[in-house]
């Protein structure tokens, strides 16, 4: 694992929160399905069946075409299309969980620093959050890299970005993630963090078995979240 420097003020003292964003924060599963879907047809590839469809949202989109049977400039060709899908107008099609909207305004009022870590490109992660108005809660936007860059990834990726620029340490500072898939999971397993899985997402209870909570309502996440950061002191 690669090691941290420790940074300053707010980072030593108070907890951070990183944040999955699609299933977490918001239902993206219509705008994510739908430009899937153009994309695939723009480069003339077949649907997938429904079962398919179920486990979209979560991975990275490069894996879900990939596992569609995309590869070489089919494949490069299908993720711009679906990149531009969300910047032209997919976004729009988002909505908030209820309640996270209200749960970040209080986790702010209590000077917790906030953080995303998603798989979601960073323009599109920015445009949702943004469209939703939870974007002015947000301290550091962590996410995927843009198209044509695609450097930054997977939820590991995108975590070691995160520690590296808020100058985190997992292992010396309160950390906690929370997220809807076992990419969150494993991902915080990696760190040596804790997560917290929320049911209201898109993955399912089997894969929250290393979480170190689960819940079911945006209520019980705050209690579950305030209890883990308050044992990390």
């Amino acid at each position: 694992m690669t090691k941290y420097p420790l940074g300053s003020g707010l980072a030593d003292i108070a907890p951070t929160i990183l944040l999955d964003i699609d299933g977490t924060l918001i239902d993206s599963y219509a705008s994510i399905s739908t430009g899937f879907l153009n994309a695939l047809a723009s480069v003339g590839a077949p649907h997938p069946g429904a079962d398919f469809m179920t486990r979209l949202a979560g991975p990275p989109i490069e894996e879900s075409f990939q596992k569609a049977g995309l590869a070489g400039a089919q494949l490069e060709l299908a993720m711009t299309n679906y990149y531009e899908f969300q910047q032209q107008g997919g976004y729009l099609e988002v909505r908030a969980f209820a309640g996270m909207l209200d749960l970040l305004k209080l986790w702010k009022q209590r000077g917790w620093r906030l953080a995303t870590a998603s798989s979601k490109s960073i323009s599109g992660a920015k445009l949702s959050l943004e469209y939703l108005g939870m974007l002015e809660y947000i301290d550091f936007l962590g996410a995927a890299s843009d198209a044509p860059d695609y450097s930054r990834r997977g939820k590991i990726s995108v975590l070691d970005y995160v520690f590296q620029k808020l100058a985190l340490d997992p292992t010396q500072q309160r950390i906690v993630l929370v997220g809807d898939r076992i990419h969150d999971i494993d991902g915080a397993k990696h760190f040596g963090i804790p997560a917290i899985g929320v049911n209201w997402g898109y993955g399912s209870v089997a894969e929250f078995s290393q979480a170190a909570a689960v819940v079911d309502t945006p209520a019980e996440l705050d209690i579950a979240l305030s209890k883990l950061v308050s044992t990390q002191l």
